[in-house]
């Protein structure tokens, strides 16, 4: 026989193998040992989990002549037979391919016949969700009330698009995805049986690529091990799925919060040249930037951030460089910028534009506002705030702060809509010192009370050092409403048209009363 795949060479075999669905082996492994097989079983999960592994497993276990506690043996003549994949009474059905009503129909005619070795005929029926509504309404009455020698065993990944008929007449099985330090442990051990050497970084890197998939690990794993020889090290993985690698996002990220977009569009170039994927790049930054989130608010990060005690080092340090403020909004500008690279023919420029803008917003908001206390300007010299960014040193006029108030507006909309809904019925009024005093009517006093909330006014002060480039203070007043003072106006001028009158066409005036 040909070279086999490590995920096929290391199939589990016994349930006591399949790696991280505990609650679902216990379960099936409680069932046998009390003879409650069910005629119908759902496994649902994503992929690479274990599902078609498990359903392989219970068709030996149920059909194992010498069973312990639930296990099969693989000893047996049927746990044999199993295993090679020349058992007559386990049947494989790939649904995607054999999704007609014709193809059901054919099954239905054949569970009808006794097993030839076993005790149980098995259909295991992969990625069943592809089967159509005839399919499905033909599989119906067989599934409900199937012969006591037939079990089923459907496995999906999309458990949402099989008929609920279908559903309740399953025991469901939902398959977690695996945790990286369990696919860490699990390639450590297929290394070592092959006498290769892994570094830590090699290990995280490949358990972070696989997301969850114990398969997609083993398949890298399987490349690697092609490539590398005999020790496999960070850089050859990355270089095999497409990953800048550790290196790259520290000094990226660096160049961000030192607020050099030129340095940081060079190694951005330098790693697109190799070949990197922009969209995997993005979807690194945003998982790099997270691990610094969770040290910078997390007593114990390391529980966590699966890596290694050197990098969670590196990754405390650069952390300490960051308000949380500052990653809340380079986070947020990279989880836009993500979600549109996925449609975009342009995927080099979205990430440049993330980085530019990323670099732009950490230091005229986030640096300045929430790092560091208000800091009071004499006329005509600048200040700098901790974020390396000078103020304008020209005086700011309240002309200047009414020309662009609408700039102001239309930042506050894009970042919260109900902020901008209660600004936008105050009016500027004056400009004192680095107070803006915005001024609201007296039936507008909900808004009022609102905007002087602290969240809602500091959230308004970092637009205002975002458009203006200073520290300026919101205040809001209360201001007498003009609908008297038109009133007023408006009588004054009839009463004016009404003496015209009297004077051209002579007369009295004349009180009518209803």
């Amino acid at each position: 026989m040909g070279y086999l795949a490590l995920y096929r060479q290391w199939r589990p075999q016994t349930f006591r193998e399949i790696v991280g669905q505990e609650h679902v082996t216990k379960t099936l492994q409680n069932a046998l040992v009390a003879k409650r097989i069910s005629h119908a079983y759902l496994f649902c999960g994503p992929r690479g989990t274990g599902k078609t592994s498990t359903a392989k497993v219970l068709a030996k276990a149920v059909n194992c002549q010498e069973r312990t506690e639930g296990e099969p043996c693989n000893r047996c003549f049927m746990c044999k037979r199993i295993t090679e994949g020349s058992s007559m009474d386990v049947i494989e059905i790939d649904a995607a391919s054999n999704r007609g009503i014709d193809e059901i129909r054919d099954l239905r005619e054949k569970v009808k016949f006794a097993p030839t070795e076993g005790k149980y005929k098995v259909y295991i029926v992969d990625e069943v969700h592809m089967l159509t509504t005839e399919a499905f309404n033909a599989l119906l009455k067989t599934l409900e009330e199937p012969p006591a020698h037939v079990i089923f065993i459907l496995a999906t990944t999309e458990p949402h698009k099989i008929p609920l008929t279908i559903l309740s007449r399953c025991q469901r099985f939902d398959f977690h995805r695996v945790s990286n330090q369990l696919i860490m442990d699990q390639v450590s051990r297929i290394v070592k049986a092959y006498q290769i050497e892994i570094t830590p970084e090699a290990l995280n890197l490949i358990a972070r690529a696989a997301s969850g998939g114990l398969r997609d690990a083993l398949s890298i794993l399987d490349q690697c091990m092609a490539f590398c020889s005999n020790k496999i090290e960070e850089e050859d993985v990355a270089e095999l799925i497409g990953s800048a690698g550790e290196s790259f996002l520290f000094a990226l990220v660096d160049t961000i919060i030192q607020q050099r977009p030129g340095e940081a569009l060079k190694l951005l170039d330098e790693v697109l040249q190799k070949g990197k994927d922009p969209r995997l790049l993005l979807w690194d930054l945003l998982e790099h930037l997270r691990n610094l989130l969770v040290t910078k608010v997390s007593q114990n990060p390391s529980a966590l951030i699966i890596s290694t005690e050197e990098m969670m080092t590196k990754i405390r340090e650069q952390a300490e460089k960051f308000s949380l403020t500052q990653l809340f909004e380079l986070i947020d500008v990279f989880r836009q910028y993500e979600a549109e690279i996925k449609w975009s023919n342009q995927p080099r420029l979205l990430v440049e534009l993330a980085i530019i803008k990323g670099i732009k917003n950490v230091g005229e908001v986030e640096g300045a506002v929430s790092t560091s206390p208000k800091i009071k300007s004499s006329p005509g010299k600048g200040v700098e705030s901790n974020s390396g960014i000078k103020e304008n040193p020209q005086t700011l006029t309240f002309a200047e702060i009414k020309q662009r108030w609408p700039e102001v507006l239309e930042v506050v909309r894009k970042t919260k809509i109900t902020v901008y809904a209660f600004l936008i019925e105050g009016k500027v009024q004056e400009l004192k010192g680095n107070t803006v005093l915005v001024g609201f009517n007296q039936d507008c006093t909900f808004h009022k009370e609102k905007l002087e909330e602290k969240e809602n006014r500091e959230l308004i002060e970092k637009v205002l050092y975002r458009v203006f480039g200073r520290n300026l203070t919101l205040q809001c007043i209360t201001i007498n409403s003009d609908k008297p003072q038109r009133e007023s106006k408006k009588s004054s001028e009839d009463d004016q048209l009404v003496q015209k009158a009297l004077e051209l066409f002579g007369g009295s005036l004349v009180e009518i009363k209803d």
